[in-house]
């Protein structure tokens, strides 16, 4: 993992090349400048970018986020920075990053993040991230918010939701991320077709099912197992078949 820190404060800078040296990153760059960063970037050819917005030089972070992003570049940006107004996010979130991490650094949510986004296959990254289906257009990621961090899921990763209150839990493998929205807002998020309400509290990723017990009414994904209310049971089984 080739990793480009552009970032042009040197205590993050020196922070941040501790941390990844502790993860085992061996390969980094770093510069504050971002004419610099444009040279590194051709020069290094980073798998990720861990980019402040404001920065020395000409051009902010979020230009060079655009310049990777148009130019279809197989890399992933992270965000690290100070800029919490709402403009400043709108801007960021039109490049497509992986995330939008605001400073002061949380260590345990940044190891967190980094680690799922070198989980990330670079040979299949694209920022050809529309597609269009009949008059709906849908993402195959959304970006939801946890405590500081905002977050990018891929939708086909997600194997359930399930609702606590005020909160809903996103199941991922054996990660569960928890965020406070309601369920119709996610799902309006998600906007995929391939979910579906089972009971009361929970929504499914129909591809994610392995098998349907008929008799006791519930499904099984991995360990986890969802009984079906029986508004919805004859709802699911014509899917499925």
């Amino acid at each position: 993992m080739r990793v480009l820190i552009v970032e042009d404060d040197v205590i993050y800078v020196n922070a941040l090349e501790v941390l990844l040296t502790e993860m085992k990153i061996s390969s980094l760059n770093s510069t504050g400048d971002s004419e610099e960063a444009f040279r590194l970037i051709k020069a290094v050819k980073p798998n990720l970018i861990l980019l402040d917005i404001n920065l020395k030089g000409k051009r902010s972070g979020i230009e060079i986020a655009e310049y990777v992003r148009e130019n279809n570049l197989p890399i992933i940006i992270m965000y690290l920075t100070s800029s919490i107004d709402e403009a400043t996010f709108n801007k960021a979130k039109e490049t497509f990053p992986y995330s939008y991490i605001t400073k002061p650094l949380d260590k345990e949510n940044f190891k967190r993040t980094f680690a799922l986004a070198c989980q990330h296959k670079k040979d299949n990254f694209s920022y050809k991230t529309f597609k269009h289906s009949d008059s709906q257009i849908e993402q195959d990621y959304i970006i939801v918010k946890t405590d500081k961090v905002l977050q990018k899921i891929n939708i086909s990763d997600i194997c359930l939701i399930n609702v606590e209150g005020k909160y809903c839990s996103i199941l991922i493998s054996k990660e569960e991320i928890r965020i406070k929205l309601s369920l119709k807002e996610l799902i309006d998020k998600i906007n995929s077709s391939e979910f579906m309400k089972v009971n009361r509290s929970c929504v499914v990723n129909i591809k994610k099912i392995e098998s349907f017990d008929l008799k006791k009414e519930v499904v099984y994904i991995g360990e986890n197992r969802i009984p079906i209310s029986r508004r919805n049971k004859s709802k699911l089984m014509q899917v499925l078949l």
